[in-house]
């Protein structure tokens, strides 16, 4: 019997309506919208569309981190912005580079730490130069770009 429900079972091993779509769930034979999480759309901070006509808040980024508007991923605050981001600046120590990078000083460029790619802007890669250490790098790095 599917009196007065839009989805669900019928009570004989069939179903009412055409089913729920979206994020909608069947609840007692009505379909009901289910919010996204911050957590199911990948998000660590902003606002997002909840995909129930509403919006979720998943907050702010700690200190020194900015937080990208598209990605919903806090970086690292001004690296990002920087129209030379990507271009590894030409260092012979640590006082040639900006505020959160490190000289490379075997390769002479500055470079940011990182511990996975969420720690690197958008166009970059983390990836490892020498041992076991991680660094933001530009795609083309190392001669594989475009």
């Amino acid at each position: 019997n599917c009196a007065g429900k839009e989805c669900g079972s019928d009570g004989c091993d069939g179903t009412c309506g055409n089913g729920c779509t979206g994020t909608d769930t069947c609840q007692q034979g009505v379909c009901v919208c289910v919010p996204e999480t911050c957590g199911s759309l990948g998000k660590e901070c902003g606002n997002s569309d909840d995909g129930c006509d509403g919006y979720i808040d998943c907050g702010s980024c700690n200190e020194g981190y900015d937080c990208d508007i598209f990605s919903g991923q806090c970086l690292l605050m001004d690296n990002c912005e920087d129209e030379e981001s990507g271009v590894l600046s030409d260092c012979v120590n640590d006082t040639d580079c900006n505020e959160g990078e490190v000289c490379e000083e075997w390769l002479g460029v500055c470079v940011v730490a990182c511990s996975s790619q969420e720690d690197c802007c958008p166009q970059e890669d983390c990836s490892a130069l020498f041992g076991e250490d991680l660094w933001c790098l530009p795609p083309d790095f190392w001669g594989e770009g475009p």
